[in-house]
């Protein structure tokens, strides 16, 4: 007879694991800042792909649902392109001329530790579980606030430690590498101003004000740091100004912020 055949998975484990295999995106692991790669811009893997490199996340990047540590997807910023990169599918990206080096957050097997760490450096401690530590203290996040009004000035020391914890500041989960720091070489508190509203056309402030709220522009300098087992991603000197507002709860909060110099990112092997 004519008509077109269903299939149908088994009820077992196997058949379980191939049809998740059918309908969930895979995610592959994340990729270094600094690494030279090609993305497919168009996704037909046929004739897209653009030279260029892969540049850190920023606060708040996601795309398609999957957050910046999911390794479903890397800011690149293409070879002639804007400064602030585009967001790449992991699986529309290839090595470029220099080999992207893909970092999965592993715990390395006895042998291959003997081999490569004989003795850790003094800055770059792992634990007893393989937990590789950053080189120095990291911050408690998120970070405890007095209640603060709209419209209080802000403490630059309370901002820095709200920056950090907002741009990514984390340790490393237990056994594994991928401990983040971020340090602050700046900040200046510019003039306050009110919320401005943009409606749709872009340009406005973000975050859940209103047009009483008073907004404090913040000019900062910073450094990201990404601490794997074998080599360190250093993100340097980038400047940004990040809005600054006390939000509904009385908590410092940035909303929109404004691209002042991108970081100069390079990756130093252990």
């Amino acid at each position: 007879m004519g008509g077109s055949k269903s299939t149908r998975l088994p009820g077992t484990a196997t058949g379980i694991a191939l049809w998740l295999s059918l309908v969930v995106p895979a995610v592959a692991p994340a990729i270094e800042p600094g690494a030279r790669i090609e993305c497919d811009t168009t996704g037909s893997k046929s004739g897209g792909y653009r030279k260029g490199v892969v540049i850190p996340f920023l606060a708040g990047d996601t795309f398609n649902g999957y957050s910046a540590d999911s390794g479903y997807f890397a800011r690149v910023r293409l070879d002639g392109w804007s400064a602030e990169g585009i967001f790449c599918k992991t699986d529309d990206l290839r090595a470029g001329a220099v080999s992207a080096q893909v970092i999965a957050p592993t715990k390395p097997t006895p042998s291959i530790a003997a081999a490569r760490t004989p003795a850790a450096p003094l800055d770059r401690q792992a634990a007893a579980d393989d937990t590789v530590s950053a080189d120095r203290p990291i911050l408690d996040c998120p970070i405890k606030q007095a209640p603060a009004r709209n419209g209080d000035a802000p403490d630059p020391e309370l901002l820095e430690r709200v920056f950090r914890c907002e741009y990514g500041e984390k340790p490393a989960p237990a056994g594994f590498d991928g401990a983040v720091t971020v340090d602050v070489a700046s900040m200046q508190v510019g003039r306050s101003r009110k919320w401005i509203y943009a409606g749709g056309s872009g340009g406005g402030d973000l975050g859940g004000g209103n047009a009483d709220t008073v907004v404090w522009p913040v000019r900062t300098t910073f450094t990201q740091t990404v601490h794997y087992r074998y080599s360190t991603a250093i993100s340097a000197d980038a400047v940004r100004i990040f809005n600054y507002f006390v939000d509904d709860f009385g908590e410092w909060r940035h909303g929109s912020a404004e691209s002042i110099k991108m970081p100069e990112t390079r990756t130093v092997q252990k």
